[in-house]
């Protein structure tokens, strides 16, 4: 009788977290796999192919340079050229890590039996990338590519006088970057499930 009881106890108290799991959570779990994949994909691609047109970017300045005279003026040019590509390679073959990496941990996890806590916590990582990955899209992405390249124009014009260079550097950098921002792939946002409206309560019911 004492077992018949506990194990009744027992069942009232999980039936409130059973009946907040929705009917559907292998569909959205399926929609959400599909999701995250398509993300991870595309997000190699992206990286992986800016990443090698910078380092090769980079190899091609920095050749160029050690080739030239020690009094070549157009050392100068490549040697900031050179570092600023080197930079960018660096930082599109790690920052996306910090998308990729949590994705690849959650789908690592798709097994896992108890599909409605999968599912809460698939949802609640899809929601915070998918945010991150907008605002690196967003007018301070923008605004900070504008600034880094301006700055790399001002130091070869204002630190060696060659505003020429500094003002093609400038261009080609704003252009490359905002080509390579656009590009950037945000695929989480297209399975984002609308929130519900709620309709306002009259008064008089009939």
């Amino acid at each position: 009788m004492r077992l018949k009881a506990a194990g009744l106890l027992i069942a009232l108290l999980a039936a409130p977290a059973f009946a907040e799991c929705r009917a559907d959570v292998e569909e959205r779990l399926d929609v959400l796999a599909d999701a995250y994949d398509d993300q991870l994909r595309a997000t190699r691609i992206w990286s992986y192919s800016w990443g090698s047109l910078y380092t090769a970017v980079a190899a091609v300045q920095l050749g160029a340079m050690l080739s030239m005279r020690q009094d070549n003026p157009a050392r100068t040019d490549l040697t900031v050229g050179a570092v600023a590509a080197a930079v960018g390679s660096l930082s599109f073959w790690l920052l996306p890590l910090r998308f990729t990496v949590p994705m690849k941990r959650i789908r690592g996890e798709w097994n896992n039996p108890d599909r409605c806590a999968l599912l809460e916590k698939a949802e609640a990582a899809r929601t915070r990338i998918d945010g991150e990955q907008r605002f690196g899209k967003s007018w301070v992405a923008h605004a900070g590519n504008v600034l880094v390249n301006v700055g790399l124009s001002l130091l070869l014009g204002l630190a060696y006088h060659h505003w020429e260079a500094g003002l093609i550097s400038g261009l080609v950098g704003v252009t490359v970057g905002e080509i390579n921002l656009f590009t950037q792939p945000v695929h989480l946002s297209r399975v984002d499930e609308p929130v519900p409206s709620v309709q306002p309560m009259s008064m008089f019911t009939f």
